[in-house]
């Protein structure tokens, strides 16, 4: 009889510290989710002209042109090569994303379209693999046309 009364309270003991469990985990993801900041669906319609980093101190200036082309100009890309300013290459939209297709090496060659504030800017592939991450905007990496 005690064994009984062991193996039922044993029974219950385990049961109980399941549904402990997983409410917790339900709770845990009911008040602390992740929300991923949205990305554009469209490319911009005009991109032609100077898109600068207003927030991010390392100063990233690029003019993209109508025919295709670009100019980049970053003064840290020099990781001890000599590279000749400006960096030049091609751009092109897949979908909402800006492809970029540079002579020379850049932090990124990927750009999402976001919405900052009610403007249209241009996200890198590494600040939205960071959105996706922790669910903070990185909005301080948005390129701004001027």
């Amino acid at each position: 009889m005690k064994i009984a009364l062991i193996i039922i309270s044993a029974i219950f003991f385990v049961s109980c510290s399941k549904e402990d469990d997983s409410q917790q985990t339900k709770d845990l993801k009911t008040t602390n989710p992740i929300i991923i900041p949205k990305i554009e669906n469209q490319p911009i319609e005009s991109i032609e002209g100077v898109w600068v980093s207003e927030r991010w101190y390392m100063g990233v200036s690029f003019l993209f042109n109508n025919d295709g082309t670009f100019k980049y100009w970053f003064h840290s890309d020099d990781k001890g090569k000599n590279i000749k300013y400006p960096i030049t290459g091609t751009w092109k939209w897949n979908k909402a994303v800006l492809e970029l297709q540079p002579k020379d090496d850049l932090i990124d060659n990927f750009y999402y379209v976001y919405k900052y504030n009610g403007v249209l800017c241009l996200l890198p592939k590494y600040a939205r693999e960071w959105q996706i991450k922790d669910g903070k905007p990185h909005d301080d990496r948005c390129l701004f046309k001027k």
